[in-house]
Parts: C-alpha cells; sequence; structure tokens
C-alpha cells in the first residue's frame, strides 16, 4: 500500500511538473508556456515577420518571452535532445536550462553542483545580469586594444607593441587593474596575461595560425608569428572550463554537450572551427542579433542538416532559436539589493577596508559605442530593491527608442555596473580551494589552484559558495580563502564578531528574486496597481510579466463568478505570441514554419523567402 501511495503521488507531481513544462495557455496562474514550439528562422534583417531579427526590432519583449520560455523549455526526445550522446557527450544529462539555473523559481537562477571532469564538480552559478558581465567581458578586451594596440590593425604586434608592457584596465576611471604583460617572461613562449584571457597567434595578415612557418607549434618568436589576438573567457570558474567569450557561444556549448542537441548554423559559420581567413581586425566570426563578434573561439560543431528533411531541422536547435535565447539572456535582469540596514552599511565599508574589493571590484563602467567600443546593447533595464519582508519593488528603464518604421533601436550608450563585485581575473587561491586530478593524457596528478574571482551579486541567496559548492555558509568560504587572499581572510578572521556580522550582513544583503514577481509600475501613472487595467480590461497584478508589455496586448479569462480569483488563462494566444506572424504559422503543428513547406514534398522542406527590406 505504502509503495501504490507513493506511485500515486509521484504520478501527482509528474502531472504538476508537466503543466510547467508543456504548452498550456489556460494555465489560470499564467506559469506553464503559452506558446507551442515553432522553429524560429534565423535572419539579420528585418522585413519577415516572426523572423529573429524581426521579433527583436518590432517586439522586443516578445522576443525576451520567447527566449525565456526557450530557456525554461522541457526539451523532448522529438525535440532532438539528447541526440549526440551517442557521440561521446557522456554528460548530456539535462532537457533544460532551468533544470539547473532554476533558483528562485522561473528565473535564470542558481542551482547544485554539477559533475565536472576535475574535482568535486562544479557549483551552478545564476544567471542574473549575465548580458552585463558579457559586456564587462568585451570592453577589457576593447580596453586593451584602445590603449595598446597602437596601429589599429586588430591585434598586438610582437614584440613592437608588447615588449615591456604591463596589461592595465580600469573598472573605472582612476583604478587600475594588472591583467598580466604582453610580452613572455617566463619564457613558455605566450604572453604572461592572466589566465581569463585567452591567445590565439596570428600571421602578418592578422590570419590565426596554430602551426608557425616552420612547422612548429605557433609561438612567440617562432617564424611566421606576427602577434597575437585576444579575448576574455568569461564564462568559466577556470581555465579547466570552457572559456567562453560570448552568450551564444556559452549557450550553443552547453545545449550541445550538456543536453545534446545538434545546432543549426548561421550562413557562413559552419566553417568557423577551421577558422579558414578570418582575421583577428575583422571580429573573427559574424556579429550576431544581439550585437555581439563571435570573438576567437572556434565555434562548436554545427549540424550539417538537410534543408529538404523536415525531421531533421525539427530535431535541431534553429539559429533562430539560439537568437531568442541570446537575447533573452544578454536582458536579463540583474541581482537585487535588499532594503539599506545600518548593519548592512557598516559591512560593506569594512569589506572594502580589510581589502575584499581588491578582488571583487564592485562597479564596472561600460563605455558608450564609439571609438571601438560596443556600449551598453541591452534594450531595458530593472532596478530591484527587495525588502524586509520579501517584497521585490523593481524601477524599469527603456534602453532603446523606436524609429519611424516601428522598430526599436537600442541606444548603445554608457552605464556604470553597480554592484557586481569582481574582476574577473584567475587568482591563487590556496590549498583549501586546489583541485587535482588526471587529465585524460597525464601520467600523473595535475593540481588547479587559480580560480576566476566570481561575482558577489546575488551572493546572499545562493548557498552552497565555492566554485565546487563545498562551503556551506559565507563565513566558510571567507576562511577558506588562501593564495592571494591569505591576507584579506586573516584580516576577517581578526575582526571583532560584530564586525564580521556586519560584514555577512552585507553579503547576505546581495539577494535573487523571483522576476515574475517583481512590483513595477508598467503604465506610467506614477504607482504599482493590485490590478493592472487596459483599454478597460483587467490585466492582472502590475508585476514584471513581459507578455503585459507585448505588441499585442494579452487578453485573459480573468474574474470568476464571485470576483474570488482572477484567471491569467490566455485567450488570444495567437495574437498575442505571434503565432500568426509570416515565419511562425504552423498550420499542422510539426514545430516547422509554413514558410519552409510552401511548395516542398509531405515532410520537405525549402528555403525561407528573402526579407523585404
Amino acid at each position: 500500500m505504502k509503495r501504490l501511495v507513493f506511485a500515486l503521488t509521484l504520478a501527482g507531481l509528474g502531472t504538476t511538473a508537466l503543466g510547467q513544462a508543456i504548452e498550456r495557455p489556460d494555465d489560470p496562474l499564467g506559469m506553464a508556456l503559452r506558446e507551442p514550439r515553432v522553429r524560429v528562422l534565423h535572419d539579420d534583417r528585418t522585413g519577415v515577420p516572426g523572423t529573429s531579427m524581426d521579433l527583436q526590432a518590432s517586439d522586443p519583449w516578445l522576443a525576451f518571452k520567447r527566449g525565456a520560455d526557450l530557456f525554461q523549455r522541457e526539451w523532448r526526445i522529438e525535440d532532438g535532445v539528447f541526440a549526440l550522446a551517442a557521440d561521446g557527450y557522456a554528460e548530456a544529462n539535462a532537457n533544460s536550462c532551468a533544470m539547473c539555473h532554476n533558483m528562485p523559481y522561473r528565473s535564470s537562477g542558481f542551482g547544485g553542483n554539477a559533475a565536472a571532469p576535475v574535482g568535486h564538480g562544479r557549483n551552478i552559478p545564476h544567471l542574473f545580469g549575465v548580458g552585463l558581465i558579457e559586456m564587462i567581458g568585451i570592453q577589457i578586451r576593447q580596453d586593451l586594444y584602445a590603449t595598446y594596440d597602437l596601429n589599429g590593425n586588430g591585434f598586438l604586434d610582437v614584440p613592437a607593441e608588447t615588449e615591456g608592457v604591463e596589461a592595465l584596465v580600469e573598472p573605472v576611471p582612476g583604478m587600475p587593474l594588472s591583467y598580466g604583460w604582453l610580452d613572455d617572461r617566463d619564457g613558455d613562449g605566450g604572453p604572461d596575461l592572466n589566465m581569463v584571457l585567452t591567445v590565439n597567434f596570428v600571421d602578418a595578415e592578422g590570419r590565426v595560425i596554430t602551426r608557425a612557418a616552420d612547422g612548429s607549434r605557433a609561438k612567440l618568436g617562432a617564424p611566421g608569428v606576427a602577434g597575437y589576438d585576444i579575448s576574455t573567457g568569461i564564462f568559466a570558474a577556470s581555465i579547466s572550463d570552457h572559456q567562453f567569450p560570448s552568450l551564444r557561444r556559452f549557450s550553443e556549448g552547453v545545449m550541445r554537450s550538456v543536453m545534446g542537441f545538434r545546432i543549426e548554423a548561421r550562413k557562413g559559420e559552419a566553417d568557423e572551427g577551421a577558422f579558414g581567413d578570418l582575421k583577428a581586425g575583422d571580429g573573427w566570426g559574424p556579429v550576431s542579433n544581439a550585437g555581439m563578434a563571435q570573438l576567437i573561439l572556434p565555434a562548436p560543431d554545427f549540424a550539417a542538416i538537410d534543408p529538404e528533411d523536415c525531421t531533421a531541422q525539427r530535431q535541431s536547435v534553429s539559429a533562430g532559436e539560439i537568437d531568442l535565447l541570446e537575447w533573452y539572456l544578454l536582458n536579463t535582469p540583474r541581482a537585487a539589493r535588499m532594503e539599506s540596514t545600518p548593519e548592512a552599511e557598516r559591512g560593506e565599508a569594512l569589506f572594502a577596508d580589510i581589502g575584499c574589493t581588491t578582488c571583487h571590484v564592485a562597479d564596472w563602467q561600460i563605455k558608450p559605442q564609439g571609438a571601438g567600443y560596443a556600449g551598453d546593447r541591452r534594450f531595458f533595464d530593472i532596478d530591484v530593491t527587495v525588502a524586509a519582508d520579501g517584497t521585490a519593488l523593481g524601477n524599469l528603464t527603456l534602453l532603446a527608442d523606436k524609429d519611424d518604421q516601428g522598430h526599436w533601436q537600442r541606444r548603445f550608450g554608457e552605464t556604470t555596473v553597480q554592484g557586481v563585485y569582481s574582476d574577473f581575473r584567475h587568482h591563487e587561491m590556496g590549498p583549501r580551494f586546489a583541485e587535482y586530478y588526471y587529465g585524460a593524457r597525464a601520467d600523473k596528478a595535475f593540481a588547479l589552484r587559480r580560480f576566476r574571482t566570481p561575482p558577489l551579486w546575488g551572493v546572499g541567496s545562493s548557498a552552497p559558495y565555492g566554485h565546487d559548492g563545498r562551503s556551506p555558509t559565507l563565513d566558510h568560504v571567507i576562511r577558506r580563502h588562501g593564495g592571494e587572499a591569505e591576507g584579506m581572510a586573516a584580516a576577517y578572521v581578526g575582526l571583532a564578531e560584530q564586525d564580521r556580522a556586519d560584514i555577512l550582513a552585507f553579503l547576505n544583503s546581495l539577494v535573487l528574486y523571483q522576476p515574475d514577481q517583481v512590483q513595477v509600475d508598467l503604465d506610467g501613472d506614477g504607482a504599482v496597481s493590485g490590478m493592472l487595467m487596459r483599454d478597460g480590461q483587467p490585466l492582472g497584478p502590475e508585476t514584471f510579466r513581459p507578455e503585459l508589455l507585448f505588441a499585442n496586448t494579452p487578453a485573459y479569462a480573468g474574474w470568476n463568478a464571485d470576483h474570488s480569483r482572477f484567471s491569467l488563462a490566455m485567450t488570444n494566444v495567437d495574437e498575442a505570441y505571434g503565432l500568426q506572424l509570416t515565419a511562425l504559422k504552423d498550420a499542422n503543428g510539426d514545430q516547422m514554419s509554413d514558410m519552409l513547406q510552401s511548395g516542398a514534398g509531405a515532410d520537405g522542406c525549402m528555403a525561407p523567402p528573402k526579407p523585404t527590406q
């Protein structure tokens, strides 16, 4: 009987989970996915309604929400998940981004500890503000080039631009950080840069090379090596991880290796892995719709898909879907602060006084577009404060304007990323952080001692701590610091008990939240309403629900007969979610745009028409 009850309980849980994983526009809580999967078509121009760039420009909130739904979606075998598990990707063990990044609920949050080929595994970080982190990474590179690429050829000439030169970057004016040296001081054939910076050697034309002119391994001083190009591997805890410089490569890599998906290439992208004639000065790869050049790292293995085989296409992630996932991650809101308390304010000052902000750098300036800089590429910002009772209040700011054609144009302006608390450098952290493992081709143990400074925003919500999750409390992980941080840890231990408590109060004030529960003034009337009204129709609480900002206003089932409950079951999904747009129409429900099958056979696909502009 106990087994039967347990089985029925699991069945009930499965039904509940299924409601969140599949499309249920009639979900009265508004938490299930509204729209069925229709494989989004990639285009880097506007003109065909429903393609990825047209969605981004014409209805950026819809593009954002569709990207969020791709993040939350539990993919099925018929979608192509785990298709490459048999190719040796033994880590293919998740069928949703949200399976790992799931706390707080329905956010791009943190998770547990994931298996890794190194040591004790990897603590799964939250992705709040991850687009800002990508922008910091690209600006580190842009700052280095603005200062040291004196001839502007897109790479660093050796030795003319590197000899005796320290690589300095200023997160904010007047605060230089060293990222190592541009020349080879230890004689290993590479520049002595901090490990967060990855290097590719180039010839005199700026083409990446792995072999010198004499056939030997490319290195500084080898024949034919004129210099090198760099990128910032900002999405990695250490060099044992894949050091991705961009959200797109990060997303493609995860979907390829962790979920076992085939990834569709954008035009001209499939051969990037071989580098070909790509030059450093050209930005290496094509710029994504979100505005990020896919720097340095070769693309993952893209799927060679027969354009007339709809089944094969359906069982891969389209380039357009990656476009929208990247758009969502770029614009994912940043972490929050709790309402200020005297203890937290004092703790923040003490945190700086004992030297912690030497590495946990609070603020980073993003320079405006121009003179080699990309600017702030987001289309909105939301500043969130969490009250002591857990209520989250947000202030929404648009960072884009509509042009004469009704397309949203981002401003690419200047901003200061406040409270991120990281220098993004790799530091030697002492024996209590070190990991030892056998590499695939090593005959002895390898010691990994250097780790990237993790951003601290959200740290008060995301225990356990450390890259490996081995520290259950903030006090424990601070005491665990050694190596380059030994002095700061000793200073913390030497403080009075109340001083340590104040530092912990400050760190615990850096929190996460559930975005769609944030109360925010969406209609600009200066107040947050418990029931937002538009055109005389009730839309539910005025919270940060992106569908309230779609170009086509959603319609809900609304109040029941006695006004005791308000249902968020949507009654106009096709209109609100763009399912009638040219590139998103899917009359037979096979997940493929009808555009692709126009004039083709029963299961055939054809190339979509070109944009009209």
